[in-house]
């Protein structure tokens, strides 16, 4: 069931009351402050209306509220644990948002990432970039007739992805097309890797992670991908695209010593100064390259 509450009417006994009057001096000069009254009331979430019906079902989250979550996990460059964990108990998180009860300020990985599949399919995204950009320039006054054009750079919109990322994201789409295509080398596939890679949905082993997990698992991420080069070398699996793209990226990513005196080779993690501009940087996409100047 569909809710949608009202954040344009002021709040008298909502998130700021519930603050001391110094605290909630800090957070109006914050930047939860700017974004609960500038963006918050602005959001465009009657694209997600028709995914809801406004008479049968659990009442759903307040579309302003979720739809403002999935702004500022982006804005903080967060996991979707650690943004349930800020949507829940950050308290600047609460005021930015205006979280009124404490019933309301619960959220589940699971209902952030439907909410988020619904904001790209009904186009949201797009549009929510458009119309804040122009509201934050209209709150404060920004001239935009004159702009430098040396200055100017346009940025990819391609998904960002980490070294793990593309990693993991290779080796996915190699195991798609490898069981769609040649279903017989399923079972070549071990375990492990069908769970981490092929059967789960949200690819959490490689993006619930901490920042001191990452070479860890990009080292073991670095092994499989090794070895399901080697492992379909011989057969006609290499020639699939998503071979070649796997392929490529053991030779982008990593560095392999060879044997020697009996030893079995070596797999290195390359600094990232050794990775070249023009590598993959999206299997999805892997023609796209990097500038090192603009990103």
């Amino acid at each position: 069931m569909l809710t949608v509450r009202d954040h344009a009417t002021a709040d008298w006994f909502g998130a700021g009351g519930r603050f001391s009057q110094p605290k909630r001096q800090a957070l109006e000069r914050s930047w939860a402050a700017v974004f609960r009254d500038h963006l918050l009331k602005h959001l465009p979430v009657a694209k997600l209306v028709p995914y809801f019906s406004a008479t049968q079902g659990r009442p759903s989250k307040d579309l302003y509220a979720v739809v403002g979550a999935l702004i500022l996990q982006q804005l903080h460059d967060l996991s979707d644990a650690a943004t349930v964990e800020a949507y829940t108990f950050n308290q600047l998180w609460h005021y930015a948002l205006n979280l009124r009860a404490e019933t309301d300020a619960y959220l589940c990985e699971r209902t952030l990432r439907q909410y988020r599949r619904r904001v790209i399919e009904s186009g949201l995204d797009r549009q929510m970039f458009r119309d804040l950009t122009d509201e934050l320039m209209k709150a404060f006054a920004v001239d935009t007739r004159q702009q430098r054009l040396d200055s100017t750079a346009i940025r990819s919109c391609m998904r960002t992805l980490t070294r793990l990322g593309i990693v993991t994201e290779a080796l996915s789409k190699f195991l798609r097309e490898l069981v769609r295509r040649y279903p017989q080398y399923r079972e070549w596939i071990g375990t492990d890797q069908r769970e981490r890679y092929l059967e789960s949905k949200t690819h959490g082993w490689s993006f619930q992670i901490t920042p001191s997990e990452a070479r860890i698992r990009l080292e073991q991420a670095g092994q499989d991908l090794w070895n399901l080069v080697a492992l379909f070398a011989p057969t006609e699996a290499k020639e699939l695209p998503s071979y070649q793209i796997l392929h490529r990226v053991l030779l982008e990513q990593f560095t392999v010593s060879a044997s020697s005196g009996g030893a079995p080779a070596r797999l290195e993690v390359k600094a990232p100064d050794l990775i070249p501009s023009d590598g993959v940087q999206n299997p999805a996409d892997p023609e796209a390259s990097f500038n090192t100047r603009y990103g």
